[in-house]
């Protein structure tokens, strides 16, 4: 994600839908990274599981607002987000090597 931001930044974007779909994807992790749940479930997360984990539902987000399948897209926002937290449970990660 860092990377793709990184990477991404002064990049162009010509259409409105793009500008939508970037959008998306940066309020989704701005969202994501002030939920004050963050340090006491990703901390006994390995690294390499946190990435994938979270980027399905950010892949979904960008995907389907940039085709302007989201009729609200704070709603869609809510419930990726809820996703995401219900993945990263302890109990859906009990176990996993570190």
């Amino acid at each position: 994600m860092i990377l793709f931001l990184k990477y991404n930044r002064r990049a162009r974007y010509i259409s409105d839908a793009s500008k939508q779909a970037r959008q998306a994807l940066v309020d989704f992790l701005i969202d994501f990274m002030n939920e004050g749940e963050v340090a006491d479930v990703i901390k006994d997360i390995p690294e390499a599981l946190y990435i994938p984990i979270i980027y399905a539902p950010i892949e979904m987000l960008v995907t389907n607002a940039s085709k302007h399948e989201v009729d609200d897209m704070n709603q869609y926002l809510d419930q990726m987000l809820a996703f995401t937290w219900e993945t990263l449970s302890p109990e859906k990660t009990a176990g996993l090597p570190a």
